[in-house]
């Protein structure tokens, strides 16, 4: 999960806002 964390912001768009790491 910590890959998600090199991820842009907008690709995070697209995650599952359950995923913690998306709460930016």
């Amino acid at each position: 999960m910590e890959s998600k964390l090199f991820i842009p912001p907008k690709i995070w768009r697209f995650i599952p806002a359950g995923d913690p790491l998306v709460d930016i």
